[in-house]
């Protein structure tokens, strides 16, 4: 679909009093339809726990970690799980988990035990031993709290229903680009306030055009042509919000809210660093060099610093 015509959708749904009703819906029962293939969510959840152990020694038997935005394809939370964390948490907005969303993980991930367990060094049978009670439950509750997960939603990651202290990992994926920058400040310091001494921060962020996504003849960086006025009205509404932050700026913001930062792994491809370099950039990317702008995917890793 081109994607002025998919803004202008968004735009026009989004004004609609049951707006949050049918994207609920469409989520739900149209994305469990699709036979997604988790792989493309397990390699980089197998990254994640290889680079937190090879930084700060982490392993998740025994911890409680905490997702937001965690959607309609829990692969994260089922690996947790199946490697002994103590509690899952996983918060999103909207309730697009579902028994179904559970059930296909569970099915799809049941034969690439033997690759999670030489990736993080348990024991396959181990994982088989927590995967049994999960794939046989009969009802959603069930299978939760066969997996020690708890799952609130409607929930605000600036406010989540939980003590102080209580996280030792708090993550998300491809989640963080859509949440409005002044937002994101309250979110970084509800991190700060349920991490842990120690806790730890993984964020995977998606730095490029999600219109571009689904519109081959669109540049991966392409809303970077527009201003904030028009981009506001073309990719901001509430059931699409791209902030368009860069990766030297989702730093800074984690950085001001006391999370130190501990990593960052930006990935930029030369073509869009010259697609940069030849546009007339909107004031608000002025001061940022073409390379920093034209990062597309960054992995952040933060630590919640010592109180002094």
């Amino acid at each position: 679909m081109n994607w002025r015509l998919k803004s202008a959708l968004f735009r026009l749904a989004a004004a609609l009093p049951y707006a949050d009703a049918l994207d609920r819906r469409r989520r739900t029962r149209g994305r469990a339809a699709l036979s997604v293939d988790i792989s493309l969510h397990l390699t980089p959840a197998l990254k994640m726990l290889r680079r937190l152990a090879e930084l700060r020694g982490f392993a998740p038997a025994g911890r409680v970690a905490l997702e937001i935005g965690a959607g309609w394809n829990p692969v994260y939370g089922v690996l947790l799980s199946l490697l002994g964390a103590q509690r899952v948490i996983l918060l999103d907005i909207q309730p697009y988990l579902t028994f179904a969303g559970v059930r296909h993980v569970l099915r799809q991930i049941e034969p690439k035990l033997p690759e999670i367990a030489a990736a993080t060094g348990a024991a396959e049978a181990d994982l088989r031993a927590r995967w049994r009670p999960l794939a046989a439950a009969p009802d959603f509750a069930s299978q939760l709290a066969a997996g020690r997960i708890e799952f609130f939603a409607p929930a605000s990651a600036a406010a989540a229903p939980l003590a102080d202290g209580t996280v030792d990992l708090f993550f998300s994926t491809c989640v963080l680009e859509h949440i409005p920058e002044a937002d994101l400040r309250g979110v970084h310091r509800e991190t700060r306030r349920l991490l842990k001494p120690g806790g730890l921060v993984y964020h995977i962020v998606d730095l490029s055009d999600h219109f571009a996504h689904g519109d081959p003849s669109l540049p991966r960086l392409n809303f970077l042509r527009y201003d904030d006025r028009a981009w506001a009205r073309l990719g901001q509404n509430r059931l699409f919000h791209l902030n368009r932050l860069r990766a030297v700026e989702m730093k800074r913001l984690l950085d001001e809210a006391g999370l130190s930062v501990i990593f960052v792994e930006a990935q930029t491809d030369p073509a869009d660093v010259e697609f940069v370099r030849g546009l007339a950039l909107p004031p608000r990317f002025h001061g940022l060099t073409p390379e920093e702008i034209a990062a597309h995917l960054c992995h952040l890793v933060a630590e919640k610093r010592s109180v002094r």
